[in-house]
């Protein structure tokens, strides 16, 4: 039965392009192990107690570290993993209707944030999809490499050249850019800064920024 579950187990990452690197993929291990692992106690426990005290010993002081990094540690170490900061960036979009929405994919891809916190209608969006106009290359044009998404005010793209960007900005749009895109470059003394978006270690992730 074990050899069954752990069969059953590994098949769901064998049968996926990326295995066993996510999380969720890994799941169906816990059923075998946590079996095994129960078994492997109660034996110790009916025939070797002062093992089983010293592995209960061992798992009690494992949790400790674990709790302890969960609570105080994991958010910061794991905040760009989970792709913090899109939703304050989706957010502030928002704030300016009708105006064109430059978002950089330089740290993660944000359409799928930005379809989700704005509640795009689903229908719209397939019908870019159906018309082939779901990506829409900018080919350079306004100092843009990307695409505009359909016929909606959302560009996700790279600015070209960093100099200049006044005179080839799109006209009222506004831009999200990565800290690196922004610092010690001509942007940063050129732009008009509205607001910064901060991990919640505290570091600089987006800067909202127009010309």
């Amino acid at each position: 039965v074990l050899g069954l579950l752990t069969m059953i187990a590994v098949s769901t990452s064998a049968i996926t392009r990326d295995g066993a690197g996510h999380a969720s993929r890994s799941f169906m291990m816990l059923q075998p192990t946590v079996i095994i692992s129960g078994l492997a106690l109660s034996y110790l426990y009916s025939n070797r107690k002062s093992l089983f005290y010293f592995f209960v010993g061992l798992i009690l002081l494992e949790s400790v570290f674990f709790i302890h990094d969960y609570w105080f540690h994991y958010r910061y170490s794991s905040e760009r993993a989970f792709s913090a900061g899109l939703k304050e960036v989706v957010e502030l979009a928002q704030k300016h209707p009708g105006r064109p929405i430059i978002i950089s994919p330089k740290y993660d891809p944000p359409l799928m944030f930005y379809l989700f916190y704005t509640e795009f209608d689903p229908k719209r969006f397939q019908n870019f999809v159906k018309n082939d106009l779901a990506f829409t290359s900018t080919q350079g044009r306004n100092n843009l490499e990307g695409n505009r998404i359909g016929d909606s005010e959302l560009y996700i793209a790279n600015l070209v050249d960093s100099k200049n960007v006044r005179e080839n900005s799109l006209p009222g749009a506004i831009y999200f850019l990565t800290r690196a895109e922004v610092e010690g470059t001509d942007i940063d003394s050129t732009a008009i800064k509205d607001a910064i978006i901060y991990l919640p270690s505290g570091e600089p992730l987006f800067y909202e920024v127009h010309f």
